[in-house]
């Protein structure tokens, strides 16, 4: 269980700048719920992400909260577009440094609220050749591995996607594959998950709920959590389909996730 919040702006701005610094206080509160880490990838303008760039990124193990430089991050730290994760580890994966989102490569971040199953055949997800590239031992890792090496390709990002997500759920099962993929050119946001699947008993119901607010000159999305009204210009991001923002025109498109199917997997499965 994790938490995500992104924005992407015309002018670099920090976090708090992005998104209130009551937003901000109300998404490091949720840090007690997901206290295993924290962290942030950006482009601090859009010409940083030219010529195969790796995207900046600070991170740290614990609670972000209790942590003055995550508070330091999100106020002190601009760029055209950030996203930011908070750390609820899996049962069973390792709580250190290598483990906390996002996960960066040349051109390329990554952030994801879920969990793949079965986690003991997690190697198996990735060729050898990938797999021995893997620095933790999250499966949210290996997922971005698993996205980017077909990226890597060519072609639309949500086909690419959308094939990629089909053929993973043939062979594991998942809660939720609720991410964010920050490329040059693009923040691109999954929203898929299965919609009953509740980690605990009096969760609510919107948990995995991703939502996005537009401005003239921003656009913010974020998990639930905090409060993110109608009356405030959030709207609800539809399971299964990806959001994608412009980088250059802050331009909105959302696609389908057709073909994929509904994450299944339900937290009972573990009990």
């Amino acid at each position: 269980m994790c938490r995500l919040l992104a924005h992407v702006s015309r002018r670099p701005l920090t976090v708090a700048e992005a998104v209130g610094e009551a937003d901000l206080a109300a998404f490091g509160d949720l840090s007690p719920r997901h206290p295993d880490g924290w962290g942030m990838a950006w482009w601090p303008s859009p010409d940083a992400a030219a010529d195969g760039a790796t995207p900046e990124r600070r991170r740290a193990v614990g609670s972000a909260r209790e942590n003055p430089a995550f508070t330091g991050t999100m106020r002190g730290v601009a760029g055209c577009a950030n996203v930011v994760h908070l750390r609820g580890a899996t049962p069973g994966l390792t709580i250190e440094l290598e483990n906390c989102h996002p996960f960066v490569r040349p051109g390329a971040a990554f952030a994801q609220n879920g969990a793949i199953h079965p986690q003991h055949l997690l190697p198996e997800l990735l060729p050898a050749g990938l797999e021995g590239q893997v620095e933790g031992s999250t499966d949210s890792e290996r997922l971005f591995l698993y996205l980017y090496d077909r990226l890597e390709d060519g072609g639309p990002f949500a086909d690419v996607v959308r094939d990629a997500l089909a053929e993973l759920l043939e062979r594991f099962t998942s809660p939720v594959l609720n991410s964010m993929y920050l490329t040059p050119d693009h923040l691109h946001v999954l929203n898929a998950h299965n919609p009953t699947a509740l980690p605990y008993p009096g969760d609510p119901h919107d948990l995995f709920a991703l939502r996005f607010r537009v401005e003239d000159d921003l656009v913010v999305v974020a998990s639930s959590g905090f409060d993110q009204p109608e009356s405030r210009g959030w709207h609800t991001l539809d399971n299964m389909t990806i959001l994608t923002v412009a980088l250059d025109t802050l331009e909105l498109r959302i696609d389908a996730l057709d073909g994929v199917p509904v994450p299944a997997y339900d937290y009972s499965e573990s009990a």
